[in-house]
């Protein structure tokens, strides 16, 4: 007969191991998330490591994954030499539509939206807590058909998270120049968004609401290779 006095006494014994071992990384994981916040407030002080992407990392995010740095330096060297091209930023963010005191789930989701400026740097810009692109003056437009100017295009979130409502956005796309516009309309694989935001350009490019000379249309006829000229507004 086996002995299960003594399969109790190996179980007790695993189990102060395991018990051990997760005190251990608990004391470890505060350790970590101590040194990120102190990290972060001197960065935010204005220290630096040294290396100004993974300030970003640590300041925006409080992280020092290698993939999340990765993706923001790529970005930020496909900036250079592009000073005065196009950048369009396509990104999904929470809608809902509420008719009276009537809502239902079709009601909620995700939609596609585009903003569009022009590089005047090379490098991403900190400013008030926050990340930006160098771009001075820029104009989105929702699927929802809402326009709005600003002057700082805030720079796209590459940490993986949900939307409000519980929704996983997609990664941001970032395509900047004429040459990666059209190759992105030509050559994506992702045609639901390549429908919308050519829905966007359509629409975009028909609508006369900016009377005031911010926005300019290059082209009558509506396109999804249609260019926007943004005037530049002062900050």
């Amino acid at each position: 007969m086996m002995d299960l006095n003594k399969l109790v006494s190996e179980a007790r014994n695993n189990l102060e191991e395991l018990n051990k071992i997760r005190k251990e990384l608990s004391q470890l994981e505060s350790s970590v998330i101590s040194g990120i916040r102190r990290l972060s407030f001197l960065i935010k002080e204005g220290d630096t490591t040294g290396d100004s992407i993974l300030d970003l990392a640590i300041l925006r995010h409080g992280s020092l994954d290698d993939e999340l740095i990765g993706k923001y330096r790529t970005l930020e060297n496909r900036l250079k030499g592009k000073v005065g091209q196009n950048i369009w930023v396509i990104t999904e963010e929470d809608y809902c539509y509420v008719y009276g005191a009537v809502s239902n789930p079709e009601h909620f989701g995700l939609q596609k939206m585009l903003s569009v400026g022009e590089l005047t740097g090379e490098s991403f810009i900190f400013s008030n807590d926050e990340y930006f692109f160098p771009v001075e003056g820029y104009f989105g437009y929702k699927k929802d058909n809402s326009f709005f100017l600003d002057s700082w295009m805030e720079l796209v979130n590459y940490h993986k998270s949900e939307s409000f409502f519980g929704n996983e956005p997609m990664e941001p796309i970032v395509l900047i120049g004429n040459e990666e516009i059209n190759a992105w309309f030509s050559e994506s694989k992702d045609e639901e968004t390549v429908a919308a935001i050519s829905e966007v350009i359509e629409n975009l490019a028909s609508n006369d609401i900016f009377n005031g000379g911010e926005m300019k249309k290059q082209k009558k006829e509506p396109s999804k290779k249609t260019f926007i000229t943004v005037k530049r507004i002062e900050k």
